[in-house]
């Protein structure tokens, strides 16, 4: 069980880790940039996959437990990373129907707009609403620990 809570934890680091390393590259509306975030987002995923199978990871354990304050903060935003691929999924799959209905001369309706709109509209919310959380469960940490010394 506790196993299984450190793999989650540390894939959650990893996500967070990704989408803080695409902050920069989202500003941009080249092709070239949007196509090295989904790489960055799939080499992602592909070091949680390989996390998965080897159960824990030395580095990351001892990063987290060195830092803890930063790492709560990274960690709490990892969550959202995986709305982040959700959105990239979708608009690679209705990105590519619409090109083949294009091609066609037809046109492309799906509920999966619908989806990735909602993905959009609770993106940003969800993410100052983890800051937010991460910055109280830090600051009761350090209030915690003041009393304690």
């Amino acid at each position: 069980m506790n196993n299984m809570r450190e793999l989650i934890k540390q894939s959650l680091f990893l996500g967070g880790v990704c989408l803080i390393a695409k902050l920069p590259l989202s500003i941009s509306d080249n092709m070239f940039i949007y196509c090295l975030s989904l790489l960055l987002s799939f080499t992602t995923l592909l070091m949680m996959l390989v996390l998965a199978f080897r159960k824990t990871s030395a580095n990351i354990a001892t990063f987290i437990d060195k830092h803890k304050n930063i790492s709560t903060y990274i960690i709490y935003v990892g969550w959202v990373f995986f709305i982040d691929i959700a959105i990239s999924i979708i608009g690679v799959i209705t990105g590519y129907y619409s090109a083949m209905h294009q091609y066609d001369n037809t046109a492309y309706e799906t509920s999966l707009y619908k989806v990735s709109d909602f993905l959009v509209t609770i993106y940003n919310p969800c993410l100052l609403v983890s800051i937010v959380v991460a910055t109280v469960i830090v600051l009761y940490r350090l209030k915690h620990n003041k009393k304690s010394v």
